[in-house]
């Protein structure tokens, strides 16, 4: 009987060790292996301006730089309105002309000679007056006469005051407050001028404002859009967030600015760097550990890498590793 116990015993140890060994691997995996996955960080790309969509020079899943060309609007309209609209600038621009130049040399002239002829008629009239005053004192004309010569005179004068008014005015140019309205509309058209341009060369274009992938597609060709629409979405190349999730026990060991490595399903690693810590818990996501793991309180941190060769896919489940190098930094 005693021969069968020594080797019970035996394998019990060996049990019980199994065990332990098993605990303690377990723990240590705890503290030094984390898992999460890779955060789903996108751009909504939109025309700033209503139209229809004339060129859609990607699809989803290309690869685009930023500052590349990826869908343009028809712009047929804008273009005969931008023509309609230079045509009105160039009008008021020499209807100002003619106002800053002042009147026709010629109007001018014309405007002293009748001034010279009016004056002269203004002479005789008054000349024919005085006369007149003469003849009626020596009792030679009537009194009707006289009055028709004096008012003959007054009246000479006013055409002669209103030709030298006319004159002046033909000299001073127009009025400034004309020339200054006029000036301001031309402003007005030309800012106009601008934004049907900038419409045309800039709103009517979709460019990528990063370098990236085509996410999603959300528009045909031919579609009428409106204004902030989206029409792509466009996932960043670089730097990419991983997201993952650690216990409260390794959340003290953690710093801002330490570095991890992270790897995914097909064998690809990648040193990160930790941007961010959450100061609250929360229960461990569903995607991201197994059933029996979910109810355990967590704290979400986010690290940033560079993934120039696109190893790492958007919403890919990822490890990620802790080593000492990570929990000496302060």
């Amino acid at each position: 009987m005693r021969q069968f116990r020594l080797p019970l015993l035996i394998l019990v140890l060996l049990i019980v060790g199994a065990l332990l060994f098993l605990y303690l691997q377990q723990t240590a995996d705890a503290k030094t292996r984390a898992y999460g996955f890779i955060d789903v960080k996108e751009s909504t790309l939109a025309f700033d301006i209503a139209g229809r969509i004339d060129k859609l020079y990607v699809d989803e899943g290309a690869m685009v730089e930023k500052g590349a060309l990826l869908a343009t609007l028809d712009t047929t309209k804008l273009q005969l309105q931008l023509k309609a609209q230079s045509a009105q600038c160039a009008r008021l621009k020499a209807e100002l002309t003619k106002l800053e130049g002042g009147y026709r040399p010629e109007l001018k002239a014309q405007a002293h000679s009748e001034v010279a002829r009016l004056q002269a008629a203004a002479a005789l009239a008054n000349l024919s007056a005085q006369r007149a005053e003469r003849l009626y004192r020596q009792h030679s004309i009537s009194t009707q006469e006289r009055d028709e010569a004096h008012y003959g005179a007054l009246q000479a004068k006013a055409a002669l005051d209103n030709a030298q008014a006319v004159a002046t005015q033909y000299e001073q140019g127009y009025e400034a407050g004309d020339i200054a309205a006029k000036r301001a509309e031309l402003a007005q058209c030309k800012a106009q001028q601008e934004l049907l341009d900038y419409q045309i060369t800039t709103q009517s274009k979709l460019f990528a404002p990063i370098s990236g992938s085509i996410r999603s597609r959300l528009q045909e060709l031919g579609n009428q859009v409106s204004a902030q629409v989206p029409v792509f979405y466009v996932a960043p190349r670089t730097p990419k967030l991983a997201r993952f999730y650690v216990s409260e026990l390794v959340l003290d060991k953690l710093k801002v600015g330490s570095a991890v490595t992270i790897a995914n399903a097909a064998g690809h690693q990648v040193r990160a760097t930790i941007s961010a810590i959450a100061e609250s818990a929360m229960f461990t996501p569903k995607t991201v550990q197994t059933e029996e793991l979910r109810p355990d309180l967590v704290y979400e941190v986010r690290a940033e890498f560079a993934d120039e060769a696109g190893q790492f896919r958007l919403g890919q489940a990822i490890t990620v590793y802790l080593d000492d190098a990570t929990f000496k930094r302060t």
